[in-house]
């Protein structure tokens, strides 16, 4: 009787659902002790769910579920329930709410497309999207000191990253979070957890080294350049990027030989344990739970649901944030840099507005949204209905639309055709607008490369980091140019009747070690403009400009790199 005893209550506890009665064989025929056991079982039960809630860290966003709370167990000190459960397993339950939710919303992208393209006005019937993503569970991190910040320090969004250095998905989302700092420069700062994986061999040493870095006074130029190294940490760089900051070589030295950092770097590990974080990148916006690689306009939404609840900053519709960005652009000085703005087409929420933007140099028209990179350094800061904002290296500058250009504030607005892309944002042209001037172009045509070189410049291949380069150092390796552009010789490649130039036995060399090029780079372009066996301005670039961006070919595949001159 006791083995069928035994099966049934592993039954009860396996499906969560067995009746009072099916626990004992004496409660069945006791009412009374049935009752005062099931007074105790709640009282333990409200006893250990309030214990449950004191010692957790991460806590449930939402409505209580507790009236339909389903019990999963019963445990001598009273039952386990689902809420229970689900409060030690939060993070990673969010993580499938999340997946359904990305499923939702591509699929509704499609059949929103598919149902566009069946009507015979589609630009006059505009489409409201209202799915909107899982609210996250918020985690408590406690009290915390001396970690690596970036921003504004009275700021009232708090945007926490558990990284390390040899993750490719956490260098690229650096410029994710760079974007939202520019985006909010005075309601976001940026503070930076170590977790390194034990996978990643280098990942501790390099922690200690940015924070060795924090300490003698550049955290956030040297964390930038690890990351842009973040697949040759092995190499060991830290003593190469701490010289090019110009730190003091020998505290630098000090500093890592003596792990001074090391509790701190481990202790963050400890933490990250403790939260059940088990993977990078993690973003946290005032404890709110992002994990995995998150878009700039996913990180808005929640900063801005935070600065609404924090009522620093209540949420305005379209108009009346451009209204306000009307005021503020006044005192903008209009921009020096050769483009011109075509037209705007206002989205709600702003992050869906797209300008188009006509570079003169380049001879070439695109779309841009805001984040986007223009130029070299260049950014889409904000979009109105008469101008636009540019972020120019760190300044923002004013760029007026055009007479001949076109402005809608929404869909309805605009007598044109439209269509619905795949994030379900209206994009409209105005009727004598050229809509192949907005297509993106490869910087090189097809018929000049051959195939499976072709590829865009901006939006394909992004720069991972930014390396800092030291003036004094770059004046002292050009006293040697003659010798450095040795390493240049002409590929097979032609185009436009010209060779471009692949770097040569370059493995020792300083100088390009220090910029991260390697044997058998193609060279294709320099701040956006070309090198050739004719042509080779990368020195001079080097010698006399604050940034350098080089987009180079490296075994068959596009890589952009960048670097900031101090």
């Amino acid at each position: 009787m006791k083995k069928i005893e035994r099966i049934i209550a592993i039954g009860c506890i396996l499906l969560g659902g067995c009746s009072d009665n099916s626990g004992t064989r004496g409660e069945a025929g006791n009412g009374a002790t049935s009752q005062v056991n099931s007074e105790a079982n709640i009282q333990a039960h409200r006893e250990s769910e309030q214990s449950s809630q004191a010692v957790s860290a991460v806590s449930l966003i939402g409505p209580s579920t507790l009236s339909n709370d389903l019990v999963l167990a019963q445990l001598p000190s009273g039952p386990l329930t689902q809420s229970q459960l689900d409060q030690t397993i939060a993070l990673r339950l969010y993580d499938l709410e999340w997946s359904k939710y990305e499923l939702r919303r591509q699929t509704l992208a499609g059949l929103v497309e598919r149902s566009m393209q069946t009507l015979p006005n589609a630009a006059q019937a505009p489409v409201e999207i209202l799915i909107q993503p899982p609210i996250p569970p918020r985690v408590n991190l406690g009290e915390i000191d001396d970690q690596p910040e970036v921003g504004d320090a009275s700021a009232p969004i708090v945007v926490s990253v558990f990284c390390n250095y040899q993750s490719s998905h956490c260098a690229r989302m650096l410029s994710v979070y760079e974007s939202l700092l520019a985006l909010y420069p005075q309601q976001v700062k940026l503070a930076f957890f170590d977790l390194p994986l034990a996978f990643h061999r280098e990942a501790r040493v390099a922690a200690q080294a940015a924070r060795c870095a924090h300490d003698l006074g550049d955290f956030w130029s040297y964390h930038k350049g690890l990351f842009a190294q973040y697949d040759q940490l092995s190499s060991q760089p830290y003593d190469r990027l701490a010289k090019q900051l110009e730190i003091s070589e020998s505290e630098f030295s000090e500093c890592m030989a003596s792990e001074l950092y090391r509790d701190k770097v481990e202790g963050n590990l400890q933490l990250a344990g403790r939260l059940d974080l088990d993977k990078v990148p993690i973003t946290l916006i005032n404890g709110l739970y992002l994990g995995g690689p998150k878009t700039v306009d996913t990180l808005r939404f929640f900063v801005d649901m935070e600065l609404e609840r924090v009522a620093k900053l209540p949420s305005p519709t379209v108009k009346q944030a451009n209204d306000l960005l009307s005021v503020a652009a006044e005192a903008l000085e209009d921009t020096a840099l050769p483009l011109r703005l075509e037209g705007v087409l206002l989205g709600d929420p702003e992050a869906n507005s797209v300008a188009t933007i006509f570079d003169v140099r380049a001879d070439d028209s695109r779309r841009y949204r805001i984040g986007d990179e223009v130029l070299v350094n260049v950014t889409l800061a904000r979009v109105s209905q008469n101008f636009v904002v540019i972020n120019n290296q760190g300044k923002m500058e004013r760029l007026r639309l055009s007479a001949d250009s076109f402005s809608a504030v929404d869909n309805a607005q605009v007598e044109a055709g439209g269509s619905v892309t795949s994030d379900g944002t209206s994009v409209v042209m105005s009727a004598d607008q050229d809509a192949s001037a907005s297509t993106e172009r490869s910087i090189v045509e097809p018929g000049d490369v051959p195939a499976g070189l072709e590829y865009t410049y901006r939006g394909v291949v992004d720069a991972v980091g930014e390396t800092p380069l030291s003036r004094a150092w770059i004046q002292e390796q050009l006293d040697h140019a003659d010798q450095l552009r040795s390493h240049f010789a002409p590929t097979e490649l032609e185009v436009e009747g010209v060779r471009v130039l692949r770097l040569d036995d370059v493995g020792a060399n300083e100088f390009y070690q220090t910029l991260g090029l390697r044997e058998k780079d193609v060279i294709l372009r320099v701040n956006n403009e070309w090198v050739h066996e004719a042509q080779n301005n990368l020195f001079d670039h080097l010698e006399s400009a604050p940034e350098v961006s080089i987009v180079l070919m490296r075994k068959g595949l596009p890589v952009h790199l960048k670097y900031a001159i101090n």
